[in-house]
C-alpha cells in the first residue's frame, strides 16, 4: 500500500506547495494500516528485526510530505554550491514554486469576492502557465542531475544510512501523528526503536493549545477532534500550568527508551498539530508548588534541541559536510531595527544611537526592559509600516551582538535598513544573519502573503521605489548563501497564511529556499527585550564554549538566562522560549 501511494503521489506532484489531495489521504492511510499493523504486535511484546524497523522508518518518513520538506531534501545536493549549473537549475525551480504559491494565495482570496471576473481568470491562467514552467523545470533539472531532481519525489533514507550521520551524542526523533495515535520512532548511532503512545481524539492537539495559549496572546491553533476544526483564540489565555507542560513532555516522550533519554542532543521530525507548539518549553520532571521558573527541569534546558523537516535532507545535507559547520561568528550581518513608530523621520539614527548609548551606560539597565514591544503586531491602528511600533530592543540586539563579535560583524540598522539595500546586499558565503525587525501576517496591509518590515521615507513610501515590506516570495528569489539565518521577529516560524497551513510554511520557508542551511525562528509573539538579552547569550556560547553547535549555543542561551537573577523579568516561559532551531546542522 505505501509503495503504491507513493507511486500515485510522484504522479500527482505537480502543485509546488504540497501533494495532492487524494495523494495525502491514499499514503496517510497506507501509512496508518502498516504502522497500525506493526504497533499491534508490540503489544504482544514482538521485537521488530532490523529489515522490520526499516520498514516502519521509511514508511514513517512518508507521513511528513511538507513544502518545507522538500525545499530541504532539494537544496541538500546544491549546498556546497560546487556545480553551479545545478545550483542555477534548483534556483530556477524554488523560484518558480514561491511564485506558485504567492499566486495561489492571491487566488483563494480573490475566489471570495468573484470567481467570475476578470482578474480571478487571469489568476486562473497565470497559475496554470506557472504550472507548466515548473513541469519544465523539474524536466530540465532531471537532464543536469537525474538523482538531484528524485528528490522531489521524497525517496525515505534507509535507516543505516540515518545512523551513519547521527553524531555519538545524538538522537533522532520521528513522531508521526496518525488519526488517534502517536507513531514514535527513535534511533541512535548504535540502536533503534518503534513504539506507539494513544494520543486519543485531539487530545495532544487539545493539549498543545492548552500549553500554547499560556505563552502567546494570540494562537491560531487547529485541533482535530471528532472532525471539528477548533480554533483556540486570545480568550483561552491563562497563567502558565507546569503541570500540562510535564503531562504532554509525558504523552510525547514519556515512552523513548533509555538510550534516547541519555542523548543530550534530540534531533526532531514532527509535523501537524505537534510542530505548533516550540519543545523546550516542555517539563521532564514535575514542578514543585515551591519551585520558580529558574527552578523548573525544561526540556530546552537539559537538551540541545533541533528540528529538521525531514529525514531525507537531514541525511543529504550531512553526507555532503565533509568540513563540518562555518563558525558563526566568522562572517556576521546584523540588520533591523527600521525607522518606524517613534523613529521615523529624518532623526532616526541619531535616536537610536543616542538611546543605545544611555543603555551601554546604565547599571541597573531598566531601560532594556521598560515598555517591550512584540517584534510583529496588530495593525488595526497603524496606517502604514512606519505607523508600527519602534523596536529599542531589537537596535541593542544588533549592537550587543555585532559588538561581541568585532571586525567580523556588519551593522545595517535604521536609514540604511532598506529592502533594497537588503536585496542588493553581497552576502558572503556561509555567513550569519541576525535579522530584528517585525514580521507581519496576511492581510495586514493588504498583504497576501508574509513579510518583513524594513525603513521607509517620510512620506511613507520606501527608497528606490520599495514599498517597505519584504514578502516570502521576494526572499524566495534572493541568493542568500547562509549557514545560518535568526529571524528575530514574531511568528517567524509560522504558517504561510494559506486555509490549513502548518507552522514553517511561511516566512521560514521562503529564507530555506533562497539557501539558509539553518534558521533560528520564533514560534509565536517575542518580546524586542527578551530577544536582545538572549540572543547575545547565543553568540557568548559559540564564542566563549568549546565545540558549541548552534542547538547546544540555543540551549547555554535559555540556561544562562534563568540563572541570571538580574533577567528574572525574562523567566517565564514566554520570554525565552518562542526560539526554536530549525535544519541539520547541530
Amino acid at each position: 500500500n505505501v509503495d503504491c501511494a507513493q507511486t500515485y503521489i510522484a504522479d500527482k506532484m505537480l502543485d509546488p506547495a504540497g501533494v495532492d489531495v487524494n495523494a495525502q489521504i491514499a499514503l496517510t492511510f497506507a501509512v496508518t494500516s502498516y504502522l497500525s499493523a506493526q504497533s499491534d504486535r508490540l503489544t504482544d511484546g514482538y521485537q521488530p528485526s532490523s529489515e522490520e524497523l526499516d520498514h516502519i522508518f521509511q514508511s514513517a518518513q512518508m507521513a511528513h510530505l511538507s513544502p518545507i520538506a522538500s525545499t530541504m531534501a532539494m537544496s541538500a545536493a546544491s549546498a556546497s554550491r560546487r556545480d553551479e549549473t545545478l545550483y542555477q537549475s534548483v534556483r530556477q525551480l524554488q523560484q518558480l514554486q514561491s511564485q506558485w504559491r504567492s499566486l495561489d494565495q492571491q487566488l483563494a482570496l480573490a475566489s471570495q469576492v468573484s470567481t467570475q471576473s476578470k482578474d480571478f481568470h487571469t489568476l486562473v491562467d497565470t497559475r496554470a502557465a506557472l504550472e507548466t514552467d515548473i513541469v519544465q523545470a523539474q524536466a530540465a533539472l532531471e537532464q543536469v542531475d537525474g538523482k538531484y531532481n528524485a528528490l522531489w519525489g521524497f525517496e525515505p533514507v534507509a535507516l543505516t544510512d540515518l545512523q551513519a550521520v547521527l553524531k555519538d551524542d545524538e538522537a533522532y526523533i520521528l513522531m508521526t501523528k496518525l488519526y488517534s495515535d502517536i507513531y514514535i520512532f527513535a534511533a541512535t548511532r548504535e540502536a533503534a526503536t518503534f513504539h506507539v503512545r494513544p494520543s486519543g481524539s485531539g487530545e495532544i492537539c487539545l493539549q498543545i493549545r492548552n500549553v500554547r495559549n499560556s505563552l502567546t496572546t494570540s494562537s491560531q491553533l487547529r485541533c482535530e477532534l471528532a472532525g471539528t476544526r477548533l480554533i483556540s483564540d486570545a480568550s483561552d489565555e491563562q497563567a502558565f500550568d507546569p503541570l500540562a507542560a510535564h503531562t504532554l513532555y509525558n504523552s510525547l516522550f514519556g515512552g523513548l527508551s533509555a538510550e534516547t533519554l541519555s542523548r543530550p542532543r534530540w534531533t526532531i521530525t514532527w509535523s501537524g498539530d505537534m510542530s505548533a507548539l516550540p519543545p523546550g518549553v516542555l517539563l521532564t520532571e514535575p514542578a514543585q508548588a515551591t519551585d520558580s521558573f529558574a527552578d523548573m527541569h525544561w526540556l530546552g534546558r537539559e537538551k540541545a534541541l533541533m528540528i529538521t523537516p525531514s529525514a531525507e535532507a537531514l541525511v543529504a545535507l550531512r553526507s555532503q559536510d565533509t568540513t563540518g559547520p562555518v563558525p558563526a561568528t566568522d562572517q556576521l550581518i546584523a540588520a533591523g531595527s527600521p525607522c518606524i513608530g517613534r523613529y521615523a523621520g529624518p532623526h532616526c539614527d541619531e535616536m537610536m544611537q543616542s538611546e543605545w548609548q544611555l543603555f551601554a551606560v546604565s547599571d541597573t539597565k531598566a531601560i532594556a526592559h521598560d515598555s517591550p514591544n512584540r517584534m510583529g503586531t496588530d495593525t488595526d491602528s497603524e496606517d502604514t509600516p512606519r505607523d508600527l511600533p519602534e523596536l529599542p530592543g531589537a537596535y541593542r540586539e544588533l549592537q550587543s551582538v555585532s559588538e561581541r563579535i568585532g571586525k567580523n560583524a556588519t551593522l545595517i540598522t535604521g536609514s540604511e535598513f532598506t529592502e533594497a539595500a537588503f536585496k542588493s546586499f553581497n552576502w558572503p558565503e556561509n555567513g550569519t544573519l541576525l535579522l530584528a525587525t517585525h514580521s507581519l501576517d496576511v492581510e495586514e496591509f493588504g498583504l497576501t502573503e508574509p513579510a518583513l518590515v524594513f525603513s521607509s521615507d517620510l512620506d511613507g513610501a520606501a527608497p528606490s521605489g520599495e514599498d517597505g515590506l519584504l514578502t516570502m516570495s521576494e526572499i524566495a528569489a534572493l541568493d542568500l548563501p547562509l549557514q545560518l539565518a535568526i529571524l528575530a521577529g514574531c511568528y517567524t516560524a509560522g504558517p504561510d497564511g494559506s486555509p490549513r497551513a502548518y507552522p514553517l510554511t511561511g516566512l521560514s520557508l521562503s529564507f530555506l529556499q533562497s539557501g539558509v542551511q539553518s534558521l533560528l525562528v520564533n514560534s509565536f509573539e517575542i518580546r524586542d527585550d527578551a530577544s536582545a538579552d538572549l540572543t547575545p547569550r547565543f553568540f557568548d556560547a559559540l564564542l566563549h564554549e568549546n565545540d558549541v553547535g548552534y542547538a547546544e549555543a540555543l540551549r547555554y542561551a535559555i540556561d544562562s538566562l534563568l540563572k541570571d537573577p538580574a533577567a528574572s523579568h525574562l523567566h517565564h516561559p514566554s520570554a525565552w522560549s518562542s526560539y526554536i532551531l530549525v535544519g541539520v546542522t547541530p
